[in-house]
């Protein structure tokens, strides 16, 4: 079934067993097929909404070049053609650095230390782990105890070292031959490769050299399991009487089932405890693998075989330079390797070259570890998916748009989070809903309508597809600055000018919060840095007085309305001029401290509905006082009512008809005055006070 048989079974040397990672440049590397399932490429169109999985990349251990071992940083050691793996139940991973002639532990932390070996080649010394000579381990296995079995290649022994680091011989003479039945000790090996124990703590060892698989049990008894001494294709039936190839990578399972990466057969194969054998991956033809039935795909010099707690089998198909899984049903995918040859790069482990990996081995936790032989590096593939959902999202309206913030998932599926989308929900009217935009927090949410009420979600992605959503936000109502205040005038005053104003025609959608009166003496201001704000008040006012200005000068001011959104444009300007304090003729304004003495005009005094008393011209109609501190004998119901200055000096409160239902004197009076204390008077011609409020 393989071109380089005699090599594999004339020459069992050292020389030989070393070569067979160099005759991978004569498998023909073959990419995946459009056929083949990449397992976290994410789901097909018109599949179900599962969430995507895959496996993420981690490099361990090693950092690419090849080289002696640091004791430190795992990544910042060098490795030198790592061949096996095993982890233990606390997370440490023991790796068989073959070509160093040693086996590293590297613990969850990240921390590289040496377990056993010298690092000089040679026969083994039991005693201390790491006062003794191995050569070209190429296989380990933990049992639950914490020993750390070692196949010891060129050695052809198999070694167990205690977790207090003590190593003693448990398999093989030392003899190169045929394993034997009877004392493992005493029993010849031929280059042992991979190494397995089950719970009960009985020992398998795939001898690749003589082509069989061996069982210790744990009396030390050895047995052959599988193989009957023959290179050749495996033939299902009774695993003893079958031939077999190359086996190089071994595991087992809870029920004792034993598994072998046959690398010359291109198979993996399955012996149960009662001996009995199946293929279980592979066809049996070298080339590239395809989705579906395990047992009908192709695989290309498997040398690594793992199988978890739940009946996946995971396997290195070196000459693909893949990892592959195959579910308990049989269905085979990819989960590692894009079928280049490079470096491994941290990510997608689907979107990851490999070269030509080594064994491999998976925890409890799913996790698998690959010993990537010609990287030099240790590997980790933690199971992936696409991450959880933010949280706390908070979104903050302007105009037509909206600024959404979030917190980060408490989960990232295992793989960086390239990105979020914000979603829109308009539960004004759902049709111009939907709006999304993309990137990392805050995202802006453009094309909203104004006066609607949002909500918004969001989803974080990694390079499996998107998460779930989030909770929604609170709602929002996206809002624009108010339109301007309408209605602007100005009238003069006594060094000031009053200004009013009704409310904006829109206030954006957005409550208005007060008012700003800015000067714009040469003309309608257009946003100049020359604008100067003269006054500011609150949202119910509708005129304001700005006082202190030079009597004779004309003013222009324009008013703007303020929301949360910020200030409209500027008003149409109003223009008055301040008056002086001496009053004459038909243009006099009453203001503090003055008072009217004209008999030629009739003026009217309005106590509006805001509380301002305010004095018209009644010949033109126009305002020319007002005061936001008269409080007159007049009761609230009043309001509305019309105090009346008529010629001759006499003050009357008419009703909205026009009668009179109070005067405070019949009196003649020349002077009407508001005094410097605010209060409103009417003095007799000898300036004798008749009247006060």
């Amino acid at each position: 079934m393989r071109s380089w048989r005699p090599l594999a079974h004339l020459n069992r040397s050292k020389r030989r067993l070393r070569s067979l990672v160099g005759t991978r440049s004569m498998l023909a590397l073959a990419t995946a097929s459009s056929a083949l399932v990449l397992v976290g490429t994410g789901a097909p169109a018109g599949a179900s909404a599962s969430p995507a999985t895959g496996y993420a990349l981690s490099v361990i251990a090693g950092f690419g070049p090849q080289g002696a071992p640091t004791p430190g940083t795992a990544t910042s050691s060098r490795l030198n053609r790592p061949s096996g793996v095993a982890t233990d139940t606390e997370g440490n991973v023991y790796i068989a650095d073959s070509s160093n002639n040693v086996v590293e532990k590297v613990t969850p932390s990240g921390t590289l230390s040496i377990f056993a070996g010298s690092g000089q080649a040679g026969v083994p010394t039991p005693g201390p782990a790491t006062s003794s000579n191995l050569d070209d381990p190429s296989g380990v296995a933990v049992d639950s105890s914490g020993n750390v079995y070692i196949a010891d290649t060129v050695n052809n022994v198999i070694e167990k070292v205690t977790s207090s680091g003590s190593l003693s011989i448990v398999a093989g003479s030392g003899v190169q031959d045929t394993p034997t039945p009877g004392p493992a000790t005493s029993s010849p090996l031929h280059y042992p490769k991979g190494v397995a124990v089950d719970g009960a703590g009985n020992l398998y060892i795939s001898d690749g050299g003589s082509d069989d698989v061996a069982k210790v049990d744990t009396s030390g008894t050895l047995a052959i399991l599988a193989g009957n001494g023959t290179f050749g294709t495996p033939k299902p039936g009774v695993a003893t009487s079958s031939p077999l190839g190359v086996v190089v990578g071994i595991a087992v399972d809870s029920a004792k089932n034993v598994y072998l990466a046959d690398e010359a057969n291109n198979v993996i194969e399955k012996v149960t405890p009662s001996g009995s054998l199946s293929i279980v991956a592979g066809s049996g033809t070298s080339g590239a693998p395809t989705a579906g039935p395990a047992t009908a795909s192709k695989l290309s010099g498997p040398d690594g075989v793992a199988i978890d707690a739940a009946g996946n089998l995971y396997i290195s198909d070196t000459g693909n330079s893949l990892i592959e899984k195959v579910t308990p049903s049989g269905a085979l995918s990819v989960i590692a390797g894009s079928g280049v040859l490079n470096p491994p790069v941290p990510g997608l482990a689907t979107a990851s070259p490999l070269t030509y990996p080594g064994q491999i081995a998976v925890d409890a936790a799913g996790d698998v570890f690959v010993a990537a032989t010609l990287n030099y590096e240790a590997l980790k593939l933690a199971p992936a998916t696409v991450p959880g959902a933010p949280s706390g999202v908070i979104a903050t309206p302007s105009s037509t748009n909206a600024t959404v913030s979030w917190t980060a998932p408490p989960s990232t599926g295992g793989l960086p989070i390239t990105g979020y989308t914000v979603t829109a929900v308009d539960s004004t009217k759902a049709s111009r809903g939907g709006q999304t935009s993309t990137g990392f927090s805050p995202i802006h949410v453009l094309g909203l309508t104004n006066g609607d009420s949002y909500t918004f979600t969001v989803t974080a992605s990694n390079v499996l597809g998107a998460g779930p959503a989030s909770s929604a936000s609170a709602a929002i109502v996206p809002a624009s600055r108010p339109n301007p205040p309408i209605n602007v005038s100005a009238a003069p005053g006594y060094n000031s000018v009053v200004i009013g104003w009704a409310p904006p025609t829109s206030n954006g959608f957005s409550p208005i919060t007060g008012y700003q009166v800015y000067e714009a003496t040469s003309g309608p201001p257009n946003g100049q840095s020359g604008r100067l704000l003269v006054a500011s008040t609150g949202p119910s006012a509708r005129s304001t007085t700005v006082s202190g200005l030079t009597a004779g000068t004309t003013y222009s001011f324009t008013v703007q309305a303020i929301n949360a959104q910020g200030a409209s444009d500027p008003s149409v300007s109003a223009s008055a001029s301040a008056d002086a304090a001496q009053l004459s003729g038909a243009t006099t304004t009453l203001g503090l401290g003055q008072s009217l003495s004209s008999p030629n005009n009739h003026y009217l005094l309005v106590l509006q509905s805001d509380g301002n008393l305010v004095e018209y011209d009644v010949t033109t109609g126009v305002a020319r006082f007002q005061t936001k501190t008269y409080v007159p004998k007049v009761t609230a119901n009043k309001v509305g009512f019309q105090l009346v200055l008529t010629i001759g000096g006499t003050l009357n409160l008419l009703t909205k008809s026009h009668q009179s239902i109070w005067s405070p004197t019949k009196a003649a009076a020349t002077t009407f005055l508001i005094a410097n204390d605010g209060t409103l008077q009417l003095k007799s011609s000898s300036g004798a006070v008749v009247w006060k409020a």
